[in-house]
């Protein structure tokens, strides 16, 4: 009776095993197992050491270091060697830098991006005044860090240097080289000149000065003419208004010398080099007396030289007569007026 048992248990063991239609505990076989899959590239299935799964077991999915896992992380078990869901992927994880905390009086550039792909740089730039003190750019590595320690903002040491004087001008104070921040200059200009722009300068905290440097032009400045002296004229005569440095030239009448320069010169304070000069009566100023007309005469006789404003007559001998002005007057210029008479025959016939 007992070796009976013992053979059916057999058969129906081995009939499990050829049909896989029930196991040794009655069980359904076949249609209840799920053999465990093939693990994704870079990644493994846990239980590792079991193959075998049965209706509503579960197995878990995970990646190796660097990569992330795409897809449900367990699958569970429905029976003929089906897995829901769908077995998932390892790929690469997505490596990202995050953005550092800006250094003290300074800033990075880009300034709204907050994560950096492997690859991506930044870059640390330093406010006004202030020096970078390390690598001014940094590159996100593929284990999520940056390529190097992070700089600092130091505090610049700052001077300006002495611009160069404008053009007849100066500056003050005039035996310094370097100003310190904050620290100020002042321009001036020469006589005749006006400085065009910002009269005094103030060193700033990047070592230039506030604003251009000043010119110093040439002022706009006229000399009026003046009045012509007594008995005299100025040239050029069409002329009302003369430039710095622009001349007049002065003259006298015949029989008038002048007395002071004859050229003046418009200066810078828009006055002339010198006084106005005069122009007074020549000194001994003497006619010759002129020859007497061909059979004429002039009296009074017996006189080489008459001042002036003295006078002559001419006359003509007997049988002739005159024609032409009588009389001629010694002018201040040493000149006689006119022109001499001539003496004609009387029976001539003209």
């Amino acid at each position: 009776m007992n070796s009976f048992k013992i053979v059916v248990f057999l058969a129906v063991c081995f009939s499990h095993q050829a049909l896989g239609t029930f196991d040794v505990f009655g069980r359904a076989g076949f249609f209840s197992r799920c053999f465990k899959p093939k693990p994704p590239a870079n990644g493994k299935i846990t239980p590792e050491h079991k193959n075998v799964f049965y209706k509503n077991q579960k197995i878990w999915i995970s990646c190796g270091t660097n990569y992330d896992l795409v897809g449900a992380k367990d699958l569970k078990c429905l029976g003929r060697n089906k897995w829901r869901p769908a077995l998932p992927k390892c790929v690469p994880k997505v490596v990202q830098c995050e953005k550092p905390k800006e250094p003290r009086d300074g800033f990075i550039v880009p300034k709204d991006e907050k994560l950096f792909d492997v690859g991506e740089k930044i870059w640390f730039k330093c406010d006004r005044g202030f020096d970078l003190n390390g690598v001014k750019d940094l590159k996100c590595l593929s284990n999520g860090r940056w390529s190097a320690p992070f700089p600092r903002c130091d505090r610049k040491v700052v001077k300006c240097e002495r611009p160069d004087e404008p053009d007849n001008g100066s500056i003050r104070p005039d035996e310094q080289d370097f100003f310190d921040v904050n620290e100020k200059i002042w321009f001036g200009c020469e006589r005749g000149f006006e400085l065009k722009g910002k009269k005094d300068l103030q060193c700033r905290s990047n070592g230039k000065w506030s604003d251009k440097i000043p010119r110093c032009e040439r002022k706009a400045i006229k000399c009026e003419k003046p009045d012509e002296p007594d008995n005299g004229s100025i040239r050029p005569d069409d002329q009302d208004l003369f430039d710095v440095d622009e001349k007049i030239w002065f003259s006298c009448e015949r029989g008038f010398e002048l007395k002071g320069k004859k050229d003046l010169r418009c200066r810078s304070n828009g006055k002339w080099s010198d006084r106005i000069p005069r122009c007074e009566p020549a000194e001994a100023v003497k006619c010759k007396v002129p020859d007497a007309p061909r059979k004429g005469h002039i009296s009074p006789a017996g006189q080489t030289f008459f001042d002036v404003r003295d006078e002559i007559w001419f006359g003509c001998r007997v049988g002739y007569f005159l024609v032409g002005k009588e009389s001629r007057t010694c002018l201040p210029n040493g000149q006689w007026s006119g022109r001499n008479p001539r003496c004609f025959f009387k029976n001539r016939h003209y």
